[in-house]
């Protein structure tokens, strides 16, 4: 794997554009983390688009998925039970 050292200096930017933008409160593998969501790399690109892609065409066939209210309520149900101690 080679290094590319403007990677290194954008993420320099993103952590100093975190910091300065209050999130302080931040660990370091969160900002790690939070990085390698909004930059994937070009696998995770390409897997990304292509399950976007497959939403597409389940949707074209007639497959119109969940609504959002829908998922929103599957979502609280799951999120809210399991922290609900």
């Amino acid at each position: 794997m080679s290094i590319d050292e403007s990677e290194f200096f954008q993420f320099s930017q993103f952590v100093t554009g975190k910091l300065q933008s209050g999130g302080a409160e931040l660990t370091p593998e969160e900002c790690l983390e939070l990085w390698r969501l909004q930059h994937p790399t070009s696998v995770q690109y390409i897997q990304n688009v292509q399950t976007i892609q497959a939403a597409i065409d389940e949707w074209e066939n007639g497959n119109p998925g969940i609504s959002a209210d829908e998922l929103h309520s599957r979502l609280r149900s799951k999120y809210s039970s399991s922290h609900a101690e």
